[in-house]
């Protein structure tokens, strides 16, 4: 059964891989994951523990969600008489947003120049920042290189290395 607050239900239905049917149930209709799922699931008992990743598709073409599959070791059978499994889904583009922000806040950027962060992050170039606010290609790369002097940055590659490091600790990228 699906254990999901509004958010994890949204990420579902931003993959064709997974979906919640009308009795709560996860359905999966990637034959990868599924196959990784059953050969967790099989596993021997002593086996112990097990942490598996992949990355599922978006619909609309974005960042790929990213799904960590734990098996815990055999403690006695699962909620179901059988071995559990649980599937923790990330968005990467959410956590590069908030990664974002801290960065923003860290370097004390105006509101100007934690825009432009955060259109980089967004994989926007220098010419479509400016036409997204209206502003002359100059004024935002005046910006950018207020950006640079308060972080210590040197090229807009810096800046998404610095933000990619800020984003979740222990999550791959």
């Amino acid at each position: 059964f699906v254990a999901a607050d509004p958010d994890a239900l949204e990420m579902i239905e931003a993959t064709e891989a997974l979906s919640v049917n009308s009795l709560g149930r996860l359905c999966c209709r990637d034959t990868d994951l599924l196959d990784l799922l059953r050969q967790m699931l099989d596993a021997e008992a002593s086996a112990g523990p097990a942490v598996r990743y992949r990355h599922l598709k978006r619909r609309d073409g974005g960042l790929p969600l990213r799904a960590c599959m734990y098996r815990p070791g055999h403690s006695g059978g699962g909620i179901f008489g059988g071995m559990d499994c649980v599937i923790r889904l990330t968005d990467p583009a959410r956590s590069l947003e908030d990664a974002a922000q801290a960065f923003c806040r860290m370097h004390r950027l105006s509101g100007a120049e934690a825009c432009i962060v955060a259109a980089l992050v967004g994989g926007l170039s220098i010419d479509q920042i400016a036409a997204s606010r209206h502003t002359s290609t100059d004024t935002v790369r005046t910006q950018l290189k207020n950006i640079y002097l308060k972080s210590g940055c040197h090229r807009q590659s810096d800046i998404m290395r610095h933000v990619a490091v800020m984003t979740s600790p222990g999550e791959p990228i």
